[in-house]
């Protein structure tokens, strides 16, 4: 039973003494030996997403399996988020419930200050190509990879790939020997946008 909120260990060491009457020392097991071995110098957090369809999570899933300096597990039993003044009161109260106080464990939740950093990459082509085939061949290319609209107003498209989302969007301008230059944007975070852009840009050079 995982219930978030963490003084773990603390919470832990005055229970214990509570009930020292109740339990030996040597019979007492703490999260940290629950949990295995682990890397000293890894910390542990709760990652909650709160993904739209299958697809985004076994993305997720994926990435957490095999992300290298990463380990990562399910969280066992039942597990819930709790707001309380007096954590000791409940951890008591959790003892009195279940068949043996070792398998409560109580974490505190602290956000993390950390801001993905978001990519944007773009490449302009120029072709003497009028703007409806452009229009054209753009939504060709969203049709392809079965992209959604996120904005409609501005034609702003999001792709789904293997290594994430990425929007992605146009615009062209003329040129005074009567060609149009194409301006292609993409925008998201980690590889997505490098594999939008790959894609966009080798779909579109080959057909102009």
């Amino acid at each position: 039973m995982v219930i978030a909120m963490t003084e773990g260990e603390q919470v832990r060491d005055d229970h214990d003494q509570l009930h020292s009457d109740d339990a030996s020392p040597g019979n007492q097991t703490t999260p940290t030996e629950r949990a295995g071995d682990k890397d000293e110098d890894y910390e542990e957090y709760l990652i909650v997403v709160d993904y739209t369809d299958e697809a985004e999570r076994k993305r997720v899933e994926y990435l957490l399996n095999n992300r290298d300096s990463t380990e990562a597990e399910p969280i066992r039993g039942f597990a819930r988020i709790v707001e309380t003044d007096d954590v000791q009161a409940l951890y008591e109260d959790l003892s009195a419930k279940v068949d043996d106080i070792n398998d409560v464990e109580i974490d505190r939740l602290e956000d993390v200050d950390a801001t993905p950093s978001e990519k944007e990459l773009d490449f302009s082509i120029q072709t003497d190509v009028d703007t409806d085939r452009v229009d054209w061949l753009f939504e060709s290319l969203m049709n392809k990879r079965n992209a959604t609209v996120a904005d409609p107003a501005n034609d702003v498209y999001t792709i789904s790939t293997r290594k994430g989302t990425a929007t992605c969007w146009y615009n062209t301008s003329s040129n005074p020997d009567g060609t149009v230059t194409i301006h292609v944007f993409t925008s998201g975070y980690g590889e997505a946008p490098r594999v939008v852009i790959e894609y966009l840009q080798d779909e579109m050079e080959g057909f102009l």
